[in-house]
């Protein structure tokens, strides 16, 4: 299957992928951080609920395992997002827009969602290397952000431009263009037809002495045809 990219004006929708990928990792994380809380404030496990008499030693298992299960998926859909990420960033590289639009917003939410997953990792693994991976994420998406925002602002109070669709110059041009072409070939049948009445009615027709023409008189209708 062969596929091309996005429009120069539209290539940085090249981001939206990063978004669920990164969103299903800070989810995860989340989850399971949350229910083994959950586990360990109320000292018992789904198997047990009427009768919580599990031994610490028991929840704190379920509650570690509970956790890392999610720190594990959660690194699984973050590394599936970096990939996505490294690949939006290169082919922007090599397809630069030429001009700011409303589809530049597409930063946003994806690298929103990413860092939020990237920090959450770093908070459970109280790992010094996210951490810092974790800053440069969010002093980037911070950025992004204001960036957006401004040329927005721009684009829609001082231009009058924001709602340009980027992808869709010539749409209107088009448009009328296949209308055109649409009634030419409607009208074009009906002109074959009286060309053809017309050529008919020529080829029947007799020459009088005088140079003139004269059609055949029409033939009557008799009982048996009506």
């Amino acid at each position: 299957m062969n596929c091309s990219l996005p429009p120069r004006e539209s290539i940085i929708s090249c981001f939206v992928p990063v978004g669920p990928t990164g969103m299903g990792s800070y989810a995860i994380q989340s989850l399971a951080n949350g229910l083994a809380q959950l586990i360990q404030k109320t000292k018992f496990i789904p198997t047990n609920v009427t009768n919580p008499s599990t031994s610490p030693d028991t929840i704190s298992a379920v509650t570690q395992t509970i956790s890392w299960v999610g720190i594990t998926l959660g690194i699984f859909f973050l590394a599936f997002s970096t990939f996505w990420l490294l690949h939006a960033v290169a082919t922007v590289v090599t397809r630069v827009p030429k001009t700011f639009n409303v589809g530049f917003w597409a930063f946003v939410f994806p690298m929103g969602v990413y860092t939020n997953a990237v920090c959450r990792l770093a908070t459970d693994l109280d790992n010094e290397g996210f951490k810092v991976y974790g800053v440069i994420c969010v002093v980037a998406t911070t950025i992004l952000c204001v960036g957006c925002a401004l040329g927005t602002t721009y684009k829609a109070v001082w231009r009058g431009e924001l709602f340009f669709a980027p992808g869709l110059e010539g749409w209107e041009e088009k448009q009328a263009l296949g209308l055109n072409s649409e009634d030419e070939e409607k009208d074009q049948p009906s002109q074959e037809s009286g060309d053809q009445s017309s050529s008919e009615n020529a080829s029947s027709a007799t020459a009088r002495s005088d140079g003139t023409f004269a059609l055949p008189p029409r033939r009557k209708q008799t009982s048996s045809e009506a």
